[in-house]
């Protein structure tokens, strides 16, 4: 059984019942995974000029931890974007237009919020902004179960886009 099929299984039990089991789905694992990894240990950067690929990071659970929550955020954003512009097409009436637009709020929230995201992670520990983001993304999902106007589908958007795109700077923070 695939992600999209799981996902389309969850919006037909309702918006509600979607929106509410991706944003557990996503947020449950990293909180229970998250407090028990990464000791963060600032300025003690190396640099290793031999490449080759391998599976070391198997030795190391909390690597492996930290991958098993961001495959959840990103599992999460998967059932999310497939059927949202069925869900608000077909079932919310938005026409096709406003759920470009909507996409369109999603890239450029992302895009703007990514250059100030940087500075961001750079100042508060990523354990913190990568919850963070996570409660962005996870109150997007809510609100998206309640949207009735364009003005509310847009702010939907942009609060995902924002929190999909900390999650990703910060799992890759996280991972490097």
């Amino acid at each position: 059984m695939s992600v999209s099929s799981i996902s389309a299984y969850l919006w037909s039990k309702g918006v509600l019942t979607a929106t509410i089991s991706i944003a557990i789905f996503m947020i449950l694992p990293v909180v229970l995974i998250l407090p028990t990894i990464l000791r963060e240990k600032p300025n003690e950067f190396f640099f290793e000029t031999k490449f080759s690929i391998s599976f070391d990071f198997i030795r190391y659970p909390q690597v492996v931890q930290l991958f098993v929550a961001s495959f959840f955020a990103f599992a999460a954003y998967a059932s999310f974007v497939p059927m949202m512009t069925p869900y608000f097409v077909n079932y919310m009436h938005f026409s096709h237009e406003s759920i470009a637009t909507a996409m369109t709020v999603y890239g450029f929230s992302a895009i703007v919020f990514g250059v100030l995201s940087g500075k961001f992670v750079a100042n508060i520990p990523c354990k913190i902004t990568l919850l963070l983001s996570l409660v962005f993304f996870a109150m997007a999902m809510v609100i998206g179960a309640f949207v009735q106007s364009a003005a509310m589908l847009y702010v939907f958007v942009a609060l995902a886009g924002i929190g999909f795109l900390m999650t990703q700077i910060n799992i890759y923070s996280l991972l490097s």
